[in-house]
């Protein structure tokens, strides 16, 4: 039998110290995420990419552009502000684009290596080569399909997974300071409790709304 007392939850406790310590920045972004969970991918790809584009991407380009033809690059840095914005959404766009290629590709690289596995494994000489490579790719390009589908709702479930646990630790713990005092131990354990039914009533609702 597990004995939690004797269980190390110092970095459970140092991650529930950093939310309080820090939650009008983190609680605003849970929630947010909590109640659109859906948005959660394309806005954090879109967002990496934007300060890619920003930050790197930009500075980059006039680097190269700069060694060849200065005065354009004169031209764009009395306008630099614009540059930077128009740099940074095009980024955004493009790395959003690939990332859900990436997640086609992969998926169907999976997906017809496991059929060919199948083939291979299973499958006697009656299915020539041809036949193997058509069933891999249609499977392949469903299994593609789906993944691409379905990727928001694997990155918001676990949006909706970590915003329920932080909505949970400052709730609990503005109980703590102002309402009912009670020790670490039932703080952990309500923080477990609470956050499970915040995060399977979200859960529940989004459930519905696909159905």
């Amino acid at each position: 039998m597990i004995n939690f007392a004797s269980l190390d939850l110092s970095y459970i406790k140092d991650l529930i110290s950093y939310v309080i310590t820090n939650w009008y920045v983190i609680l605003p972004v849970a929630v947010f995420f909590y109640l659109l969970p859906n948005i959660v991918e394309p806005l954090t790809i879109f967002g990496l990419g934007f300060l890619l584009g920003a930050v790197y991407v930009q500075p980059l380009v006039f680097n190269f552009v700069g060694k060849f033809y200065p005065e354009i690059v004169t031209l764009f840095n009395q306008n630099s502000t614009i540059i930077i914005i128009i740099f940074a959404i095009l980024f955004g766009i493009i790395l959003y684009g690939l990332y859900k290629s990436l997640i086609f590709i992969g998926s169907m690289a999976l997906a017809f290596v496991g059929v060919l596995f199948i083939f291979n494994t299973f499958a006697g000489p009656e299915f020539g080569w041809y036949i193997r490579i058509a069933v891999g790719l249609i499977i392949g390009i469903i299994a593609g399909s789906f993944s691409v589908k379905n990727s928001a709702k694997f990155v918001g479930f676990v949006a909706v997974a970590v915003s329920s646990f932080v909505i949970s630790v400052v709730s609990l713990a503005f109980i703590k300071s102002y309402l009912f005092k009670f020790n670490d131990f039932i703080f952990l354990w309500a923080i477990l409790i609470l956050s499970l039914i915040i995060f399977f009533l979200r859960i529940n609702l989004l459930w519905r709304k696909d159905k």
